[in-house]
This record gives C-alpha cells, structure tokens and sequence, in this order.
C-alpha cells in the first residue's frame, strides 16, 4: 500500500509479565505510539508491533496492557492516558500510562498518470468522468455527488484544488467526510452565495460573499477540524463558521452538485490531514473557588473546572477531569503561557500566546449557582482576534453510570429546521456536536450554557467520549460554549463609516439547577427554568403575551389603503375590548408586496397612502393597542428598486420573481458596505414611530443576522421572520406556524416552547399550550375577516386563551399536563383539556374539535389581566350558550356582575347578573365574545371612522346615519341600510345594502370639508350592481359637478388579497380640482329606480390627492398611469386567473438612481408579468373607466414593448355581448418601445371593453399611453 494512503501503528510497550490485551475498540485513526510504562519494574521485554491504518479491523492486540482498557475514542486526541491492569501471578494492581501522538495522512493528485488520477466515481446522478491533458472532468447532472474512492477517510484536514465549473449559477462545492450517500458534508456556491450542505438534507447559509464566473480557474481550499469550517480561495480566507449538522466520521472527498447540468475540472487535488498538536508536560495544580452554594474545584494552569460540590447536601457534580492547555484563536490552535490569581469566588487567567503577539485575561467566577467564565481584556498587535474557543472543555459532566441525560436543540438558520433530541449519555454517539440549546442532567444536578456566541447553530458543544477509571469503562457527555466571534470582519465599520456591531467580549455562564420546580425529580426541565430567568428577551418579546397578529396586505392593487388599515385596527380593538395588535404592513413600500425590494425608506407607496397616511397609521394606531411593523427583503433584490446598492447584486443568480425578477444579493457585502444600515436608516427617517421589522425569506443566523438585528434593534425595532430557524436568537415572532393558510410547519420544539412560551409567537400549535395564530383580517390569504372562523372565532377559541397562558411561565411539562408558576395548569381530561387557575376551571377543550391547524372550540372565562384579576372577564362560549363559572379570589364579596356584549362597536351593555356562591350562571348568544366587570361602566363609542381624510365613515364602520344622509323619492327609506356580510372572504364587513322596496331609488351623501384649493382630488367607491341599475357617483365643488354611471353588473373581480375577490364589484371614481378660496364639497352615490327586488352594495369611499386629472380633454379614454389613485388604473385583473396578480405599475425613479427602468414615459408605465399556462384575458378594463358609443369612429393608440412575441399578445377591444370588435398582435419590439395606431368603428351596442390578452408562453409586456379618441367625421 502506498504510504501517502495509509499510516503504521507503533507501539513500544515496556510491561512485566502483564497478559492481557487492548481491546479493538482501544484504536483510533491517529494513534502512532503509545508508551507505556510499568510502575512494578523487574525484566523488561520489549516489543514492537507495525500495522497498516485499513487493517485495524482484523488486529489483535495481546500481552500488552492488563485487566484495564481504553477506548478508541479516548485515542482520538493525544494525550496521557493511565489504565490498571494485573501483575500475571500475583495479585498486584499496576498502573499503566498511556501517551498517544499522531502522524498525518498526505494524498496527492495530479492527473497526470494512473498513480495519481485517483478513482472517482459519480454515485449520485449520471455522466461520464474524463481524465485529460492532466485533469479531470466530473459531470454534475442535477442533484449529484461524485467521490474519489481511492482517497483514505480523513477526518480533521485540508482539502485543495484547481476548480472550474462551466456555469455562473453555482449550485456547485467540495464535498468531505463521505461515508455513504446519506453522511458527508459540503461548502458549495449557490448562485451568488455560500452554503453548507450535508446528505441528509440539511443546509444553512456559510459565510463567504465570493462571486465565482464560469470558465475561470480558482484554486479552492477547505479546512476542517471538528465542527469547524474555513473556505479559502486563491490563499485568501473568505470565511470560516461551526457548523453542527457536519458528519463526524472521517470520509473521503469529492464533489456536490445539484440545480442543472454543469461540468467541473479539477486538478491538483491534495489532502492533508491536520495532525493534533503534541500535549505539553504541566503538573496538575488544583484550587477552589467557592460561593453560599458550591464549593467549586478549578485548574490553576488552564481554565478547567474539574468539579463542583453543593454545600447543603455534599452532591458532586463533575467537570473535567483530562488535563486541558489548548486554545483556539481565530480556528487555530496555539498552546499558551499561562498564569492565574485566586481569589474566594474566582480565578483570573492571563494567557499568553506567543506566536500571536496576543494576550487574553479571563475569569472564572462563581455566584450561588451560576459559574461566568468571561474575558475581561484582549491585548491585541499585528494579528486581530476574530474567533475565540476552547475546545475539549466540559464545564459540566454527566456519565452513564448516574443514568445521565440530554435534551437539546439545534437551529442551522435555515428554513424551519428545528431538530430536537432526548437522549441518554447511553444512547448518544461519541463525538461533539453544536447545539442552539442544550441540557445535562443526573439525577442530582441538571445544567446548562448561556452565553454571547453568535452562531446559532453552535452556541453549546455537547461531547460524548468513552473514559475509563478504577471502576472500568463508562460514557461521559460534558457541556461547553462554542466560538465566540469577537469580530467577523476585521474593520469595525462599514464602508460608509457606520459602526459594525463587534468586539462584545465573550462571556458564558453555567447554569447549575437542582429540583427547581419542586416536582421531586431532575430533569432538563428544572435547568431549562434556570436558562429562561438569565436568557435575553428579544425586543418585542414582552409585548408577545398581549398582542395578537395579523397582515395588512397591499399587492399590486392597493388592496388596504393605510387609513383604511386604520379602520380595521379599531374594528378588532373593539372586538376584543382593547387587546394589543401586532400589524404587520406587507407592501407598505412602492406598489407593494414583492415590489421595489430593498427600498426601505424613501419610496412609500403613495397608492396606499403615501408617508403622510402610512405615519397616520402608525401613530393613531398606538393610540389602540397597535403596534404597526413592516414587510422587509434583504436577501433578492429588483434591479428597476431606487435604493438597489450596484455591484453586489448577482445577476446570474435569480430570486423570486413575482412582480418583477429579483437577484440575490451578496448579504456580506450588504453589511459591510453599509448599504443595509443606510437604507434602515431611511426607514427610520420615514417613519420613527415604526414599532418592528419583518424580513423576509431570510436565512441564516450567524453574523449576518446577528448584524442585521443589532441595527434594527439599534433603531427601536423590534425584528420578526418568515421561517422558524433563522434569526432565532433575535426574533419574537415568525410568521409559519401561526399562519391558517399556509402549510402547518414550523416550531414544536418542546425544550423552545418551555423557555419561550411566555415570550415568543413562533411554534405551531399544541393541544395543550395551544399557539398564536394570525387573523386574517388584512386581506392575507384573500380575506378580510373580522368575523368568523378566521377572525374573532379564531381570537377567543384560539388566540386569547393561549395569550393568557403566556402570561405564566411553564414549570413542568408532559404530553397530558402542563404546570405553570402561579398555580395554573393545563390538563387531559377525559375528552377534554381543561384550564385551571387557583384550582378552578378558567377554559375548556373538547379535543375532539381541534382541526388540523391545531385549532379547537374553546369555552373560557377568562380574568383580566390574567395575574391580577381584578379588572374585568372575558367570556365565550362556542359550545352552548349556558354555563357555571366560579370568580376569581378577587371579586369576593361581590353580589352581581355587569355582563356586555362585545362587537365591532365596542361594549354593548346587556345586564346584571347575580353571583351565589362566588359563582356566576351566564346565559349567552353562541360564539358571541361578552365581557364581565364588577361595576357598570358607561358605554363609548368611536366617532372617528376614517381619520386622516376627508370623508368620514368611508366604510360605514359606525353602522349608523351619523355621518352619512340617505333620502329617496320613494318617501321610504327602510330600504337604505348599513349591513354585515356573513361571507367567507370578507366576514363582519360593514357596507350599504340598498335592497328591494319596489325599486325604489336611493342617494347616499356627504358633506365633505377639508379640502385644499388648487389641489386635485380622486374620490371613489366600491359599488356591487348585478341588477342593472344606473348607479351615478357624484362631485359637487362650488356648484360644478362632476359625475360617473354605471348601468350594468361588472365582472368577477381575481387577485390576491383583493377584497372582492370572486364577487362583481366595481370601483368607480370622479376627480376635481378645488377651486381658490373653497376647502369643501359634496359626495354622493344615486341609484336609479330598479326592478322590484333588484339590490345595489356600496363600500369604501375613499378621496386622495392626485397631480392631474388621468383623462385628458378631447379623449374618450386617456391613461398614461401618471396620475393613477388606486390599483393599476382604469385595468384590473381578468375573470379566470385566481390570485394571480403579477401586473403592477414600473416607476421611473426621477433621480436616477436605478440600475434599470422599465417604464416607456414619464414615471410610471403598466408591466405584465403574467405566466406562461395563462391564456385568454389578462387584463381588462370596467364600466366606470371605459365607455364608447354607438356606431361611432374611433382611434386607439399606445406605446408598448415586448421582447419575445412567441406569447402571442394583443391589444383587443371587445363587447360584453357581441364579442370581439378588433385585435390588435402585438409584434416583438426588442429594446425599443413600439407605436401603435388604429382606427376602428363600433357596432349597435354599447357594452365594450379594453382586453391585454395573451396566449401560451411568457414574456414581459409593457404598456403606456393607452388612450381612445373619437375620430370627427368630416363630413358632418
């Protein structure tokens, strides 16, 4: 065998007639020569054993060491170790002494001849692999690995090689540690950034920013050591982390690939296999330090704890026992010069590392039951402390033999990837593993680390090794902290000279518990209290517990105008008697949702408002319990964005791409640059009173994320995300998991839910504990609730009852009961789970009625606040409408109660109820929310509906004629009501019902003031006419009116988030320029006579200020989308396409600040984006924009363009009744912008319409300056 392919054992032994052997197990991948030295000395025979590294398995191993072993495990780092064997004849025990070192593995490749060509094989995926001129060409088809099956299994190495892929989109990397095709591990380039993978799935983000092209030769080098990673290329760092979820075992190189087809050229491969460093001789020098509660045992010449003793009862808890003197400084190892001081409760190290011109002074301290090891200075010269450890350090210990155990989890910062173990010290592989969360207990002491590391995935190592004493062999897990990052980047400011948020100095505590919830046992759960009472609250995180959640929802459309989201925060305020709100505005920014991403500041959607009525929102939203955040991206990013930062977009790498295509952005470089702190700099300037930030699609939770959440934090912000796993440590709310509409995945950590109920919205449901989920009262999922299932249904049977839960932390946990401090539990009983607080029943389950959201009907009478209880109960009651409630300690003495009705209104009274007993008997409506106080309390009303402009009650969410005047010349005006829709799309939406009574006619009006003169205002309404009627809306301005009719049933309204969606309302609007010295008006909406039963519905005025008119003089039809109010201007989204809107007004920024623009003229221009199985109509317009007469000529003209004309696009004029009167193809235009002109004739009716149609295929259409003018006949 080669020597670079294997490596020799040798072992020198010096023993006195001692038989017996070293068990197989006793071997390791890097013992080469063990000493071993007898204290009982007489002759002396010496022997000498050589063997090859891939025979170990076949070895017997004889007359070396007596009765004692050590496992193989042990081997794997040098060391001394001491077994205890039997002198043969005699009844003697001796001592042996053990000392391993180890010897590298090298292993070269140049291709040049079969010797070194190695074997490589594709074991996943197809392809033919060449080996030419001196290289080697692998095919990487799709998800595929391909590995050299000649090289030996490292462990612990560098792997370096000349690489060339022939594709820009990445998807491509060095795979290591291959066992089988579920074990290896691989740092790849994905499309613009970096990744770590493995084969069992898992992935996670890898900090480098390092862009590769295609065709380019790179020399790429990967060094691995335990967990630890660092990427290089071209013998440039570009960046290292831990990463948890890496194989263990040692395994082969070769390649990982998926996402396409591309082919790899590799040469110059070598291995080299990272030998450990040689222990030094240091006499064990042993102290104590010592609090009211322990007695602690450290090393004097190295930070170690070797074991802890509880004062009251004399229980041990051990530490470690090896002797430790390696630190870890920036993913080296150095061995340094150290000295100690030792006071009563601490321990101060200076140590000394030569080679680095670097010294670190520590201390150990402890306090009651907590152990802090902290640095408390770093003298640095040349070289700069980036990365610190200390590996092989077990702060605490717990062995098989005292049945010791681990609970942990670990988050890798990518997408809902929570893994979750309980596990024995028996049943735990050899080896260490990163974990987010981790717990050791015995059956004395349960422990824990919390500290300041910023890698997610590895804030504690938990490491199992096989040991051996006097009583034989056992298993032995410790805990300790993983890498601190001092500082990720060597400047400590970005480009642009803001701060970068480094050099915290590392500290860790171990927290040290015994039967802390007094349950007469000693679990995970009793350290797991102790970490809740020393763990950081992210911002936002006490706001959790009286908060519920939902999204206001803008998407192309101007589905939910700022004032209107306005509105629907006092609805549910109402509703829910004050309770908090967590409002998370997605698409507050350009024409919303998945538009002009990353432009956080400076570029508010004026359709939805605009900054004036965004900061509206925000402000008078505080004023009910509303806490207002927005919808942010850091991760793609549109190229036509105003503040997208130019150079470290990839435009090869493309994202999502909804409305426009967006490309990945470099997040690194986005940091360090400063362009990320900038532009939430402008969002602060915007809107100061913003309460937190959502970001979206984010992944990863090392330094990146760590730096974005410090600035958001650093503003004020409170940080939430879409997955569950990213930003962990950062963000009190996720979206999954709470979410009816999307898929059920997310958090059920246990060990998460026990520390983090009370302060975090970020797990799926449990039957139990129950879990936060979102109303859908913002157009989210394509509805405006307030009612219902996914409205207030979903706040009483679901979301209150697990707020009130929230405001007691979990003491002990188990699947059928739940413990909280203050004597609230909850428990399985029988078919029921019941809710318990001083030993009374506050709420019950049926669990047979939990659905697959995890959500049940849930009966509660339910004090408020829920640890005083003295303010007020809420009661509901979905399964019946009588039941018998006991009252709280605090309302003793108390003879009758004031029971009121709860609804969109406020509090509505209903009576007295008398108490006997301390008990109340309530009597109620089914699903009904009610309150119970103490004493009588005035009603009030909101008298404000639509704050923030001019027309009052827009949405006739008063439900009175307080603001509003209806008449009719039929005399009678019952039929002229405010009503309440029961559908599912919009359940509890106020609106005006103008309904049979013989056809009577109708007017709804207003007096309107407020207004500016020479402004130019949009006023308009939402109007359902499927009877036919003429319905005209009607401006009056210093005696000029202006008007709008309709006179027939419009078509189904399609789009996300559209409040309308699947039903036939129209939008009709009018718009006037005030005159000088005039500031009001009046509005108003008349319904001709109809037929006998026929009905009309209006909802949602809204007035906004525009530049100019949108129609033009002299033409019938004029829309240039300059001065559009709402949507995409006089088009909306076709009949048939579902909630595909992917069609929304390009903006031009006029300060030329994009990379690109798509509009044709002037600022804005219309851009379709609709997908390629989508046919027939697209876009189309409605009655109130588009009318053309009879029998008349006319001329259409546009601008448009269209790179592709393969989806056979075309501009069609058509009749709701007769069909299609002209088409009009639309040819390719290539960069340019086409001119189109066409003359046409109408037929005998007047019922047409304007249609973007489009056939099979894809391709961007832009269009502008659509206008229809009537052509003179000059022979009139």
């Amino acid at each position: 065998m080669n020597k670079s392919m294997s490596k020799k054992i040798t072992c020198i032994v010096a023993v006195i007639m001692l038989v017996s052997q070293i068990p197989q197990y006793a071997l390791a991948s890097d013992i080469t020569t063990s000493n071993v030295k007898q204290e009982y000395t007489s002759s002396v025979t010496e022997k000498t054993y050589i063997q090859n590294y891939d025979d170990y398995a076949g070895l017997t191993w004889t007359r070396l060491i007596g009765g004692g072993s050590i496992s193989k495990d042990s081997y794997s780092k040098p060391n001394t170790f001491k077994v205890q064997g039997k002198v043969e004849g005699t009844d003697l025990k001796a001592d042996a002494t053990v000392s391993v070192k180890g010897e590298a593995i090298t292993y070269n490749n140049d291709f040049e001849t079969d010797a070194t060509k190695g074997d490589y094989k594709i074991t996943k995926s197809t392809g033919t692999i060449v080996v030419k001129d001196g290289n080697i060409k692998i095919p990487m088809n799709g998800v595929s690995t391909a590995v050299d099956m000649k090289c030996p299994n490292v462990k612990d190495f560098t792997y370096e090689t000349d690489f060339t892929v022939n594709s820009d989109q990445g998807r491509i990397g060095l795979l290591f540690r291959y066992f089988s095709e579920t074990e290896w591990g691989a740092i790849c380039y994905d499309a613009g950034s970096w990744i770590w993978k493995n084969g069992a799935g898992q992935y996670g983000s890898f900090p480098c920013s390092f862009k590769l092209e295609k065709d380019v030769k790179y020399k790429i080098k990967v060094k691995v050591e335990d967990n630890n990673v660092e990427l290089f290329i071209n013998n440039e760092s570009k960046g290292r982390t831990s990463i948890t979820n890496l194989p263990t075992k040692a395994g082969k190189i070769g390649l990982s690939g998926w996402y396409g087809n591309k082919v790899v050229t590799l040469d110059n491969v070598k291995v080299q296999e990272l030998a450990p460093i040689a222990p030094p001789e240091i006499k064990e020098e042993l102290v104590s330090i010592k609090s009211d509660k322990m007695d602690v045992v450290v090393d004097k010449n190295f930070p170690r704890v070797v074991s802890y003793t509880w004062k009251e009862d004399k229980k041990v808890l051990a530490g470690e026992k090896e002797q430790l003197y390696v630190i870890e400084v920036n993913g080296e190892k150095y061995i340094p010069q150290v000295t100690a001081t030792v006071k009563d409760n601490f321990i101060e190290y200076k140590l000394n590392i030569k080679e680095l011109n670097m010294a670190i002074t520590l201390k150990i301290v402890i306090n009651d039951n907590k152990l802090r090891m902290e640095v408390t200075d770093v003298k640095e010269n040349n070289v700069k402390l980036q990365y610190l450890n200390f590996p092989s350090q077990s702060l605490a210990a717990v062995t098989n033999r005292e049945k010791g155990s681990i609970a942990s989890v670990v988050t890798t910062g990518d997408w809902n990837n929570i893994i979750e173990e309980f596990k024995s010290v028996d049943e735990t592989e050899v080896g260490a593993k990163g974990k987010t969360y981790a717990f050791l207990n015995n059956n004395d002491f349960a422990v824990t680390i919390n500290n300041n590391t910023i890698e997610g995935g590895n804030r504690a190592v938990v490491t199992t090794e096989n040991r051996q004493d006097e009583q034989g062999i056992y298993k032995k897990t410790g805990i300790a902290s993983g890498t601190w990052t001092y500082r990720e980047v060597l400047k400590d400011k970005t480009d642009l000279g803001s701060n970068l948020y480094q050099k915290e100095l590392p500290w860790l505590e171990l927290l040290i518990a015994r039967d802390e919830n007094k349950d007469n046992n000693v679990s995970w759960q009793d350290a797991a209290i102790l970490y809740r009472e020393n763990m950081k609250i992210p911002v936002g995180g006490e706001d959790i517990k009286n908060s519920l959640s939902y999204i206001d929802f803008n998407i192309a459309y101007t589905q939910n105008p700022f004032l209107r989201g306005l509105d629907t925060i006092k609805k549910l305020y109402n509703y829910t008697d004050k309770f908090g709100q967590l409002v998370l505005e997605k698409g507050y920014q350009a024409e919303g949702h998945d538009d002009s991403h990353p432009d956080y500041g400076g570029h508010i959607g004026i359709r939805q408002g605009g900054k004036k009525d965004f900061n509206k929102l925000i402000e008078e939203g505080k004023k009910y319990n509303a806490k207002v955040g927005v919808h942010i991206n850091a991760t793609e990013y549109m190229l036509d964005a105003f503040e997208t930062p130019k150079g470290i977009v990839n435009k090869n790498a493309p994202g999502w791409g909804w409305l426009d295509q967006a490309y990945y952005v470099d997040q690194r470089a986005d940091i360090t640059t400063g362009e990320l702190f900038r532009r939430l700099d402008l969002l602060k300037n915007d809107a100061p009173n913003l309460s937190w930030v959502y970001v979206d699609v984010y992944t990863g939770n090392g330094w990146n994320a760590y730096e974005l959440a410090s600035k958001v934090n650093s503003l004020g912000y409170g940080l939430a995300t879409e997955m569950n796993g990213p930003l962990e440590q950062q963000v009190p709310w996720t979206h999954w998991g709470g979410d009816p509409v999307y898929p059920n995945k997310g958090n059920a950590s246990k060990i998460m839910r026990f520390i983090k109920n009370d302060t975090h919205d970020i797990f799926l449901s449990d039957p139990l504990l129950k879990g936060n989920k979102h109303l859908l009262a913002g157009g989210w999922g394509t509805k405006h609730c307030i009612e219902g299932e996914y409205g207030i249904d979903e706040f009483y049977n679901q979301v209150l009852p697990t707020k009130y839960m929230q405001h007691f932390k979990i003491m002990t946990m188990d699947d059928n009961e739940i413990t909280f401090e203050n004597n609230l539990r909850a428990v399985r009983e029988g078919k029921n789970i019941n809710y318990y607080k001083d030993g009374r029943l506050v709420a019950t389950t049926p669990e047979n009625s939990i659905n697959e959201k995890g959500v049940g009907k849930t009966n509660l009478f339910l004090p408020w606040d829920p640890v005083k209880e003295d303010e007020k109960i809420y009661h509901w009651n979905p399964l019946g409408t009588s039941s018998m409630w006991e009252l709280p300690i605090k309302w003793s003495g108390v003879n009758k109660v004031y029971l009121y009705e709860l609804s969109d209104l406020g509090r509505t009274f209903v009576k007295e109820v008398p108490v006997y007993n301390n008990k109340v008997k309530l009597d109620v409506k089914k699903n009904t929310p009610y309150l119970i106080l103490k004493s009588f309390e005035k009603v009030e009303r909101i008298n404000n509906w639509g704050d923030g402009a001019q027309i009052k009650d827009p949405g006739f969410d008063s439900q009175s004629w307080d603001f509003w005047k209806k008449t009719s010349n039929f005399g009678d005006i019952n039929h002229i009501n405010v009503y309440n829709e029961c559908i599912q799309e919009r359940n509890g939406n106020d609106l005006i019902k103008v309904s049979g009574n013989n056809g009577a006619d109708a007017t709804i009006s207003q007096d309107i003031r407020g207004l500016e003169s020479g402004k130019t205002y949009s006023v308009s309404a939402w109007v359902k006419n499927d009877n036919n009627r003429k319905v005209t809306l009607e401006l009056e301005c210093d005696g000029k009116k202006v008007s709008n009719v309709i006179t027939r049933k419009a078509k189904v309204r399609q789009g996300e988030a559209v409040k309308w969606y699947n039903d036939t309302f129209e939008r009709m609007n009018v718009e006037f320029t005030v005159p000088k010295e005039v500031n009001k008006a009046n509005i108003s909406i008349k319904i001709d006579k109809g037929d006998k039963n026929s009905v009309v519905f209006v909802d949602d005025f809204r007035i906004c200020e525009i530049q100019a008119k949108n129609n033009k003089e002299d033409y019938v039809f004029y829309e240039d989308f300059e001065n559009a109010d709402e949507g995409i201007g006089a088009f909306y989204l076709a009949p048939g396409l579902g909630q595909s809107n992917r069609s929304h007004l390009a903006e031009k920024d006029s300060n030329g600040r994009q990379i690109m623009s798509y509009v044709l003229d002037g600022k804005f221009s219309l851009k379709t984006n609709q997908q390629p199985e989508e046919q027939g109509e697209m876009l189309i317009t409605e009655e109130s924009r588009f009318k053309l007469e009879r029998n008349k000529e006319y001329e259409l003209g546009f601008l448009y363009s269209l790179k592709d004309a393969s989806p056979n696009y075309s501009i069609t004029i058509k009749s709701a009744s007769k069909g299609e009167l002209i088409k009009i193809p639309l040819e390719a235009t290539g960069d340019k912008a086409g001119n189109i002109i066409k003359k046409f004739k109408t037929g005998d009716c007047n019922d047409y319409y304007l249609s973007i149609d489009k056939g099979d295929g894809f391709s961007e259409l832009i269009l502008d300056n659509i206008y229809v003018k009537e052509v003179e006949n000059k022979n009139k």
